[in-house]
């Protein structure tokens, strides 16, 4: 049913039938018309809509592994963050470090299955030919914005959910990349936010988009983290605010304080977010 007036944004994902069926209720309580979510405070339209913007941004999943051929094309269909064949790997890269505390004083999380670490990891030991024939190493994320602007990048919140980048420092860790088996040279650059302009639209992009080419692309950021963003955690009253989010995954997340950059016990997935502005055109 639709929520309660007030309660802007409030959104809970369906899947298949189930939606179909959640669409037709709300139609049918509406008197035929489809339900539109209410106004969000100040908003002049019945069903707000953001204004459209010169700039291509992508949040997406923040964890998987892509690895690439020099051409560019995957190697194998990509290992997902859900896909937890890679837990042993986790646990074995855990031990390595010296236990949780270690990689939380490094990483600001704990090696599982869904980090991209594991899954490199899995890799070398269950289809070697891959990983040794690999060009890249991508995050989902990062390979569909290497497709739109045809560079590579990535940002410091889906970096972090790697376990081969150091909240702590700001970049890579080579002991981390060393427990990983991993070559820093396969990994994209760290942009400096999620909203830093890494690039523009390729024509190619462009044509298959039906978008102008040249429009500005940003590096983006992981979903929990552009979430983090858009619901104004770290604004005035939102510092150390959790937020509960519920979907095919769950995830508790906060803006920290000042000051205090990693947290008190060990979390994962990834506690960093990237800090978004509308990028340049």
């Amino acid at each position: 049913m639709p929520p309660p007036a007030g309660c802007w944004p409030s959104v809970v994902r369906r899947t298949g039938s189930r939606a179909r069926g959640a669409r037709a209720r709300a139609t049918r309580r509406s008197g035929g018309r489809p339900w539109s979510p209410p106004s969000p405070p100040g908003s002049a339209s019945p069903a707000y809509r953001p204004p459209p913007s010169p700039a291509s941004r992508s949040p997406a999943s923040s964890t998987g592994l892509v690895v690439l051929e020099r051409a560019g094309r995957p190697l194998r269909p990509a290992l997902l963050w859900n896909d937890t064949r890679s837990a042993p790997q986790a646990a074995a890269l855990t031990e390595a470090l010296g236990g949780p505390a270690a990689w939380t004083a490094r990483t600001g999380s704990v090696p599982v299955a869904s980090m991209t670490a594991a899954k490199w990891r899995w890799l070398r030991e269950n289809e070697p030919y891959a990983a040794e024939s690999a060009a890249a190493v991508r995050l989902p994320h990062d390979f569909l914005t290497e497709r739109l602007a045809g560079v590579a990048a990535t940002d410091p919140g889906d970096a972090s959910g790697t376990c081969w980048y150091s909240t702590a420092t700001g970049a890579y860790d080579p002991q981390l990349l060393g427990l990983a088996g991993l070559d820093e040279k396969l990994l994209p650059p760290v942009a400096p936010t999620g909203a830093t302009r890494i690039g523009s639209l390729t024509d190619a992009a462009a044509g298959q988009l039906g978008l102008p080419a040249g429009i500005a692309v940003a590096a983006g950021t992981g979903d929990n983290m552009a979430a983090a963003v858009g619901l104004g955690l770290g604004d005035a009253g939102l510092l150390d605010h959790p937020v509960l989010s519920l979907g095919t995954s769950g995830t508790v997340f906060a803006r920290p304080a000042p000051g205090r950059t990693r947290p008190r016990w060990p979390v994962s997935p990834p506690p960093t977010a990237a800090t978004c502005r509308w990028p340049a055109p």
